[in-house]
């Protein structure tokens, strides 16, 4: 907990005690972020707020991730502090295995409406690495991965096929493979491992000509998390090949 200002033991006894949020965080990182899902709406997240039963509590939504669409945010008052939640939803097109917060400043007021204590909660999202059905395109105003051939990438359609790398890489969760399409077309993506062993496959459906993703997790066919160690990758478009390498780590 942080306080703007020193404060004695028993005034602390009053300050504001925050519960954790209400949904569960996923299995890697359980007490660093929270997991929500790309196009999903209604997420909440629930702030148990305890102070002097004669202070009162008022919350202010200070931050949000860019790919939050709408939230919204209620202070309900309680006989010793306040339940603070927010409701929020996601843009479908937020980027997978992507990171943010929610940063919620929160103050305890007494009688008068002086300050007398407060904190601000930062609450950490991840994106999931992977949502089944959900294919993303995107703009790249300026792009900075470094590629043989990266010359041509910016807004709108390319005009060449261009494949942009992956990233992020090195990784430890997931990677995405970036590329340019000047036509629709369907892709096919390889991974294969240093023997040339193919451990991962998939192909899209037809896509529009722009700046597009695929996100691997670091499982192979059956499912099972790879070793770390080094993976190539081949992504195809009709006559096109394009190949990179990706670095998982432990």
């Amino acid at each position: 907990m942080q306080h703007p200002h020193p404060r004695s033991s028993t005034q602390l006894t009053y300050a504001l005690l925050l519960a954790a949020a209400v949904f569960a965080p996923d299995s890697v990182g359980a007490a660093v972020d929270y997991l929500v899902v790309p196009g999903s709406a209604s997420n909440s997240i629930r702030l148990a707020v305890e102070c002097s039963p004669d202070w009162r509590v008022a919350a202010n939504l200070v931050s949000l991730p860019a790919w939050v669409s709408h939230a919204n945010l209620t202070c309900t008052p309680g006989l010793s502090g306040a339940d603070v939640q927010v409701t929020f939803d996601l843009d479908p097109t937020a980027p997978l295995g992507g990171r943010g917060a929610l940063v919620v400043h929160l103050e305890a007021r007494d009688r008068n409406g002086l300050a007398r204590s407060g904190t601000t909660r930062r609450v950490p999202l991840r994106l999931a690495a992977i949502a089944p059905g959900v294919q993303n395109s995107f703009d790249i105003e300026q792009c900075c991965i470094p590629t043989a051939g990266i010359e041509g990438a910016g807004n709108g359609r390319p005009d060449r096929n261009l494949l942009l790398g992956a990233a992020p890489n090195p990784w430890r969760a997931f990677t995405a493979i970036r590329f340019g399409l000047p036509a629709t077309t369907s892709v096919s993506l390889r991974v294969l491992d240093v023997a040339g062993r193919v451990v991962w496959k998939m192909r899209t459906p037809e896509l529009a000509p722009g700046y597009h993703e695929v996100s691997w997790d670091g499982r192979d066919g059956s499912g099972q998390r790879v070793a770390p160690g080094l993976y190539l990758y081949e992504l195809s478009a009709g006559a096109w090949l394009a190949t990179g390498k990706t670095l998982r780590l432990r």
